[in-house]
């Protein structure tokens, strides 16, 4: 009963804000400091009804539960940049206040609600341990590290390539060529995640001591480094929430999460401020600026989507939506079929800036995309879809797994932090593409065992 009644709780906060907001407009565009506090009540409220329904669900509080983990991601990364452009004036990529819609706080306020509303709608969990597969021989497990290992030479070889071209320097180069190694790319990070999962959940069921083997440690490490060295903290974070989410499938000692959460926000905080300090040719140092500055993409894509659409750009009316979808083909034939991504959100919002430049972007992001096609009913609804899909594959987790369904979860963790700014292309891929290739590696595994123990099956009888 607790764990509904916090939900209702979360649910009446909310509404009451939204009442207020809209019966009071003039003091969420005058004062975009109320529609924030408000959403860090509503965040509040959410994170500890995630750690009721956590501590009911497992006995003890599971930090990676929606509404704990995305959650509060959500809300730092929707609300601690609106707050330090729009009340402390500060203008990340150049982007100011000015440019922006007077009600973008509200509109932060409004995702961060829809997003954990979304989250906190599955009230139940799926005991999904009771839908594994029973059996399971030890040749499964090894096939499935196997394949992960290869998977994992894509984003390695890619780290090295980039190093070779000239590293950071040559990192953002034309990023509107949408050709073979584009799609690597893109392969490199979606695949980046999944094999890290399978890895541990495959070592799991092989009932090893530890998380990883040495050989694995050394292998992530070295993709990790490489990759931040080259100024791409996006494996670097999916490797790290991958790691955190295995160790954590059992009671750990808080001291050890939290340090563990530390030492990738100080990583995470590292490679973009080394990032920033290369580009602008400044001495290297962890400045909070540019961390923020690096969070802010959902702030000032919202805001200026806001600003700009209708009066200057109609709404897409669900255009960017449908041409996510059409355009899941790898790059090169969704492009021979439908032409060059023009229709994408992305693209929108570069043609809102009249902004031509190949070898710099801003990205997107998730309320901003859903603003630009429906307006603001397009924007809650945008956040609460997605809180639903990221309930969903949460009350289908489990652990070791071995269903595509079940290990889709920590793959979804894995792809929070750059699905929240990205269009729906990119969004949409980050999840569809691995649950695909899980099926498939799955399929193999299973395959190979069968054959081995049809082999040794056979070996047997002729003795």
């Amino acid at each position: 009963m607790a764990r509904d009644t916090s939900f209702i709780a979360l649910t009446v906060l909310g509404g009451i804000g939204v009442a207020f907001f809209v019966a009071s407009p003039a003091s969420h565009a005058t004062i975009p400091a109320n529609p924030l506090m408000w959403g860090w009540a509503v965040a509040a409220v959410g994170i500890g009804t995630g750690i009721i329904r956590s501590r009911a669900d497992n006995g003890y509080v599971d930090i990676f539960h929606p509404l704990i983990f995305p959650l509060g991601y959500a809300a730092v990364s929707f609300l601690l940049p609106a707050w330090s452009i729009l009340v402390d004036g500060a203008a990340p990529l150049g982007f100011t206040a000015k440019q922006m819609h007077p009600q973008t706080a509200y509109y932060m306020f409004l995702a961060v609600l829809a997003f954990g509303l979304g989250l906190g709608v599955t009230t139940r969990k799926v005991r999904s341990n009771a839908r594994q597969l029973d059996w399971r021989p030890p040749e499964f497990a090894r096939t499935q590290m196997q394949v992960a290992r290869l998977l994992l030479l894509v984003p390695l070889g890619l780290s090295v390539w980039n190093l070779v071209r000239g590293g950071l320097g040559a990192r953002g180069l034309n990023q509107t060529d949408y050709g073979l190694m584009s799609t690597v790319g893109a392969f490199a990070l979606i695949v980046t995640p999944l094999a890290v999962v399978m890895l541990t959940t495959a070592h799991r069921e092989r009932g090893k001591r530890g998380i990883l083997p040495a050989s694995d440690w050394a292998l992530l490490i070295s993709l990790a480094v490489l990759s931040g060295y080259a100024g791409n903290r996006g494996a670097m974070i999916a490797i790290a929430i991958v790691l955190l989410y295995a160790i954590t499938r059992k009671r750990t000692s808080p001291i050890k999460v939290a340090a563990g959460f530390g030492a990738v926000l100080v990583a995470v905080a590292a490679v973009v401020n080394y990032r920033s300090a290369v580009v602008s040719r400044s001495e290297f140092a962890l400045d909070l600026e540019a961390t923020v500055t690096d969070l802010g993409v959902a702030t000032f894509t919202t805001g200026i989507t806001a600003q700009q659409v209708p009066d200057t750009m109609p709404f897409a009316g669900g255009g960017t939506y449908a041409a996510a979808v059409a355009r899941q083909l790898p790059s090169p034939i969704a492009n021979a079929l439908f032409g060059p991504p023009d229709d994408t959100g992305s693209q929108a919002f570069r043609d809102m800036l009249s902004f031509t430049n190949p070898h710099q972007g801003f990205g997107y992001s998730l309320p901003a995309e859903g603003y630009l096609n429906f307006g603001t009913v397009g924007l809650v609804a945008a956040c609460f879809i997605f809180g639903l899909v990221v309930a969903r594959s949460h009350s289908r987790a489990a652990w070791p797994a071995n269903t595509s369904s079940a290990l889709l979860y920590p793959v979804v963790l894995a792809a929070l932090p750059m699905a929240l700014r990205s269009d729906a292309l990119g969004t949409i891929k980050s999840v569809l593409y691995p649950l695909i290739a899980a099926g498939l590696v799955l399929a193999w595994s299973r395959a190979a065992a069968a054959r081995k123990s049809t082999v040794a099956t056979r070996r047997r009888a002729v003795r």
